[in-house]
């Protein structure tokens, strides 16, 4: 519902959804998406070789800061490799036309292209978005989704708050490195490649479809999904890649900042910072974070509330063997 409102305003606007001029063929499509593929696979598994020839074979072993700055330079390295894969496979269709890969901080407000506006109505929707889906999703499926320990988040969570470097490290990956990287395969290359054999919402679809596959956790595919959507409708309406970095960025970023703030109040009311203190710390964040999660199921129970209310009222109207509204 909050994706086909975002479309019906991405519409409704002056200039309608972007398409792209696509130079290359599907064999390049492919190539690229399959080497981008290996090439992030590679850069992990050198930098586990790499941390095993240093003496470091457990990443366990490793304080907090160090093991932030192990996933910030693999991000970078990432980041560096998979946007070199996607110039090197595009490299003989240079030049390529203005509007592909395009990065403009110009008019950031205007109605029908500005990058910040779309971006700020962007994480609406998507934080709408999300929230309806995930509740959706825990309504057909009886309960909610399990997160997989693949989960990034999951990950991430005894570095967030722990120290200021690492929380400075993290959010620099998740708001700025990840965000870039992704959206410029996803949305820069992928989306815009799709335009070429289908209509620009069509590629948005599949494209957010593939964005949600390849995060490899099912059990949060329905909200990566309705992300990537909005994510994908607002690229097509701004036509500039900073949009979808942006509001990609103010997603991975906000969790993380909260868990960090719910960390530092916990240790700044206790009054002293000895490893006791920071666990207990730790252990309050962790249990104030639950209660942001309580509410967050408790507008979940709402939204099914309302949907039992819909589905109930609609039968009422609609009887068996009738036509008309039972009062």
């Amino acid at each position: 519902m909050i994706c086909l409102l975002f479309v019906f305003l991405a519409k409704s606007t002056s200039g309608f959804l972007v398409k792209w001029e696509i130079p290359w063929d599907g064999k390049t499509v492919i190539v690229t998406i399959t080497a981008f593929g290996l090439s992030f696979l590679f850069t992990g598994l050198a930098v586990s070789v790499l941390l095993a020839q240093l003496g470091f074979r457990h990443r366990q072993l490793l304080d907090v800061d160090e093991r932030s700055l192990v996933i910030f330079i693999n991000q970078i390295l990432q980041t560096f490799v998979g946007t070199f894969v996607i110039k090197i496979c595009t490299k003989s269709y240079i030049p390529l036309p203005r509007d592909l890969f395009y990065y403009d901080f110009r008019d950031p407000f205007s109605f029908s292209r500005g990058w910040l506006l779309w971006s700020v109505i962007g994480t609406f929707c998507g934080a709408a978005a999300v929230l309806l889906s995930g509740t959706l999703a825990a309504y057909i499926n009886g309960e909610p989704l399990p997160r997989e320990r693949r989960d990034a988040l999951l990950q991430l969570l005894p570095l967030i708050g722990a120290s200021s470097t690492s929380t400075a490290l993290l959010l620099a990956v998740t708001g700025v490195l990840a965000p870039f990287l992704e959206e410029t395969l996803f949305r820069g290359f992928l989306m815009t490649s799709l335009t070429k054999w289908m209509p620009t919402y069509a590629a948005v679809i599949l494209s957010a479809g593939a964005f949600a596959l390849a995060h490899l956790t099912p059990g949060q595919a329905p909200q990566l999904f309705a992300l990537g959507v909005v994510l994908g409708f607002s690229y097509s309406k701004s036509g500039n890649l900073l949009t979808p970095i942006v509001i990609h960025g103010l997603w991975n970023s906000g969790v993380l900042l909260l868990l960090t703030v719910l960390r530092y109040m916990a240790v700044s009311c206790s009054g002293s910072r000895s490893s006791d203190t920071v666990r207990e710390a730790n252990m309050l964040a962790a249990s104030n974070s639950c209660r942001c999660v309580m509410l967050f199921k408790r507008l979940q129970l709402v939204a099914e509330m309302l949907l039992l209310r819909t589905r109930s009222y609609w039968s009422s109207c609609h009887p068996e063997g009738s036509d008309g509204c039972q009062i």
